[in-house]
């Protein structure tokens, strides 16, 4: 070998080195910032929605999860289950929390795990949050006179609202605004979102992220699957996205419906962006969600 293809040669293997050490590194950084996102102060509900009561469960894994209860003053035997997005709290469910008291229901708006004022060490997109979900539900059954249950959630909060319908079943029907399609499909997303829409090794950070979390962490994130969940789901869905949205693609919403378009009602808004229906139009989104779920009240 001349020494010009020599050096070529070297040059390669250093830039390939480089090239492959940025994957675990890409990976881990970014597996860590998803795993624990900002947690942001929890502001009071206030007298203008209803009083509240403060409750909480504890988890198999010794988490402490807390929430808002809200008892109309009717003493109405409908509860929701409002579960908010990433990176925020209960708090941020307020407007939702508004329209619910508003039409007779009660609510249950927990923090998610390592979220607000909730343990748990870290976000697992749904992986843990499901059975989270199962044991507010059996709280709700425990401690109230509960006819109909249902849930409503937006972002992160819809998708782990999905991913709790093969554990729990009392769901009468659930309202899902912008939810992710699978964990491993919305960080091959995020990535480009972050590195560029042609970056080359998308692919490879994801998933050498998803086996770092399992090997570090002991959380499967292949198994935060919304559309396995929904797939045999027999629980009404009315699945919620905006076309306008830049941080979850419609098309994750278009895949869930996909996998039970028996079961999945869609409405795409035209001119909203991320967990923005109720935004772009206050009285249809209230008029789509409530007779959503008085169709399938007992």
């Amino acid at each position: 070998m001349n020494e010009s293809r020599r050096l070529v040669v070297i040059q390669l293997s250093i830039v390939t080195a480089f090239v492959m050490s940025l994957i675990p590194i890409s990976a881990v950084v970014l597996a860590e910032n998803a795993l624990h996102p900002a947690v942001l102060p929890i502001e009071e509900p206030g007298s203008a929605i209803a009083a509240s009561r403060d409750v909480q469960v504890i988890a198999s894994d010794g988490a402490v999860l807390r929430a808002w209860l809200f008892l109309p003053e009717n003493k109405h035997s409908d509860f929701v289950i409002a579960m908010h997005g990433v990176g925020d709290n209960r708090a941020g469910m307020h407007r939702l929390i508004q329209l619910l008291l508003k039409n007779g229901y009660g609510v249950l708006a927990p923090d998610s795990r390592a979220q607000g004022e909730s343990t748990g060490g870290i976000v697992t997109y749904g992986a843990r949050e499901a059975g989270d979900v199962h044991l507010w539900a059996d709280y709700l059954y425990r401690t109230e006179r509960v006819d109909n249950l249902y849930g409503l959630g937006e972002s992160l909060g819809a998708a782990v609202l999905l991913q709790s319908l093969p554990l729990e079943r009392r769901f009468r029907a659930v309202v899902a605004e912008c939810p992710f399609s699978s964990f491993d499909a919305i960080a091959k997303d995020r990535i480009q979102q972050i590195l560029g829409g042609t970056f080359p090794l998308t692919a490879p950070i994801a998933w050498t992220g998803l086996a770092y979390v399992r090997l570090r962490y002991g959380v499967d994130l292949w198994k935060a699957s919304p559309i396995e969940a929904v797939r045999h789901t027999e629980t009404p869905v009315l699945l919620i996205h905006g076309l306008r949205d830049r941080n979850i693609s419609p098309q994750h919403s278009r895949y869930l419906l996909m996998a039970n378009p028996r079961r999945i009602v869609p409405w795409f808004v035209p001119k909203a962006g991320h967990i923005g229906a109720y935004g772009a139009g206050p009285e249809v989104f209230e008029e789509r969600v409530m007779s959503f779920y008085r169709m399938y009240a007992n």
